[in-house]
């Protein structure tokens, strides 16, 4: 699949998962592969090799097998997709189509919607490059291609649902729904009628060709993310007659007349001087954003204004500027340096969040609110002495008292030293840091120790070990493994949880990738939520004691190969009438 389609499964996998049937049996019949649900309806689950080439494939709605008839009800999610046929015909019976049922088939050139279909999934036709026609049957109550416009529509809402590069948008339509035109390779130009009120988030995402967008006066209201993946996009504008939203003085961006917000932005935009705040997710996505100078007049920088601008390396931050948002820049690895200026008085939630080329971060020195004291390289509450944002140079200071959540996520260093100031961890402070190898705690530490060389932080008084990395050898006198402690670590095949340990706490190892065996003490009575969740290689779990005994949290394994296993050692606790946390889920 092409990278787009990866993505915005990503973004719905989890309406994928929720819309999953519990499935009895399941057999392959004309290259249609199908599951029988326990309610006795097929569904079609994927086309086979013999089943993807030719002129026009009909999808049927009965089917017999083995002597007994199924009504086929549905097609699943990418069922269909990277199929080579021309045109695709679903026969009537079948109610459900579900999310990206049809993407990424580059050969399509038709579609045929019967008038049984009353549910529609996202991003049907993602990546489908040649596809020129869309007919819903005239008879269907829920859905139309009014006018000959090459689209599905809801009728109630007049909401314009999937699309093709033939699509001409309805002035009747009121909104554009989310991954409406997602993926849609040919587009380069489009022009939005007047009538359209809404446009949902992702709406025209990972349309990688797409230069050039005009909004009507009849728009009301954005979602996030509409132009995510949209690397060539340049040119934005809406109707000068829009009582909300204006395009002055050609700036290629939306600004919401209101409070003069900047709500949606591209790598062609330049900020108008009567901005006053850069919105929410305003610019992010935006691949081929490498500058961004922000111009003085702005007091705010929105939450993941700036998320994900891969290329973004230049920052430049006006003096005017107050506020700045949760994840402001987040996940911009090319972004290598950002200085504060004097006037910024709240800066919330790390951001310059996972800017993994990140070197350089220097604070005004004029700012009454923040510092970056003796050139740490990091930002520092300075009335709290606490560390909320770092970079892959940030040394942690000797009158730090406090290191704040997601202050370390992601950097790439691979040492920490804790000084004897340090009084308060954040359980979330330093997750994902994979290339950390050398965690030492300074020996005049009250609250905190390294004790035995261990290389992990471990709160002295409960003898929980916090932060732990991929030469951590836990010591004997660990009494739990603390919230996230190896949270996306590089860690050993290998891990042996000594004697002594009773709790492994919620994400303790989460997505632990190359984690292949962990062997559990006797004296282990909980394994928290989330514990080992994701580590994709753990096969092997090793019990000292006797498993059932062990109160598993929700979801504690989900993801790993052994999960089964471990659910089948521990059904005897439900046998018994206890409770056995979690595995409902």
């Amino acid at each position: 699949m092409n990278y787009f389609i990866v993505g915005i499964l990503i973004h719905i996998c989890c309406f994928v998962s929720a819309r999953a049937c519990e499935v009895s049996s399941s057999f392959t019949m004309n290259g249609f592969m199908f599951e029988i649900t326990s309610y006795g309806e097929a569904s079609v689950s994927r086309v086979g090799d013999c089943g993807m080439n030719g002129d026009t494939l009909h999808v049927p709605s009965k089917v017999t097998h083995d002597g007994t008839s199924y009504q086929v009800t549905k097609v699943k999610a990418s069922a269909l997709s990277d199929n080579r046929t021309r045109h695709i015909v679903i026969d009537e019976g079948i109610r459900i189509i579900e999310d990206c049922a049809f993407a990424n088939c580059h050969s399509l050139e038709s579609m045929h919607i019967p008038s049984s279909v009353d549910s529609i999934g996202v991003a049907l036709f993602s990546g489908c490059d040649r596809l020129e026609r869309i007919v819903v049957d005239e008879r269907n109550p829920v859905f139309d291609s009014r006018n000959g416009c090459n689209a599905v529509i809801k009728a109630k809402g007049d909401q314009l649902l999937a699309t093709c590069p033939a699509t001409a948008i309805p002035s009747s339509v009121r909104s554009i729904e989310e991954y409406a035109f997602a993926g849609c390779q040919s587009l380069t130009d489009l022009h939005i009628p007047e009538g359209v009120e809404t446009i949902k988030q992702y709406a025209f995402s990972y349309c990688e060709n797409l230069e050039s967008i005009s909004f009507p006066s009849t728009l009301r209201n954005f979602g996030g993310l509409i132009f995510e993946g949209c690397p060539k996009l340049r040119n934005i504008c809406i109707d000068e007659n829009n009582p909300d939203y204006e395009s002055g003085d050609r700036c290629n961006a939306i600004i919401e007349k209101n409070g003069m917000c900047l709500v949606v932005g591209c790598s062609g935009t330049i900020i108008p001087g009567n901005v006053r705040s850069i919105g929410k997710e305003a610019f992010a996505g935006c691949d081929n954003l490498e500058r961004i100078d922000i111009p003085e007049g702005v007091e705010c920088i929105g939450e993941d204004a700036f998320h994900g601008c891969l290329r973004l390396s230049h920052v430049s931050l006006p003096r005017s500027l107050r506020e700045i948002d949760a994840c402001a820049f987040s996940d911009c690895i090319s972004l290598e340096a950002i200085r504060i200026p004097r006037n910024v008085a709240r800066i919330s939630t790390n951001i310059v969040l996972g800017c993994t080329s990140l070197r350089q971060i220097k604070v005004d020195a004029r700012n009454k609110t923040y510092d970056s004291r003796h050139g740490c390289n990091a930002i520092v509450d300075t009335e709290h002495n606490r560390i909320i944002a770092t970079s892959n140079t940030t040394t942690i200071c000797d009158d730090i008292k406090e290191i704040g959540r997601l202050a370390f996520y992601n950097t790439m260093l691979t040492s920490i030293c804790i000084p004897k100031s340090v009084e308060r961890i954040h359980s979330e402070a330093f997750l994902g840091m994979k290339y950390c190898c050398s965690l030492r705690v300074d020996e005049g530490n009250k609250v905190y120790d390294s004790r035995q060389d261990c290389n992990a932080i471990i709160e002295t008084a409960t003898h929980t070990l916090c932060v732990g990395c991929c030469t951590t050898n836990i010591p004997s006198s660990v009494k739990r493994i603390g919230p996230n402690a190896f949270y996306k670590r590089i860690l050993p095949w290998t891990i042996n949880l000594p004697e002594g340990i009773t709790h492994v706490e919620e994400n303790a190892f989460f997505a632990c990738e190359e984690l292949r065996t962990i062997i559990l003490p006797s004296s282990l009575q909980e394994v928290g939520i989330s514990a080992f969740a994701s580590c994709r290689s753990l096969n092997n779990i090793v019990c000292r004691g006797d498993m059932q005994y062990i109160r598993i949290g929700s979801l504690a394994f989900r993801g790993c190969p052994c999960e089964e296993s471990v659910l089948r050692r521990v059904k005897r606790q439900g046998e018994r009438g206890d409770e056995v946390p979690g595995q409902e889920g």
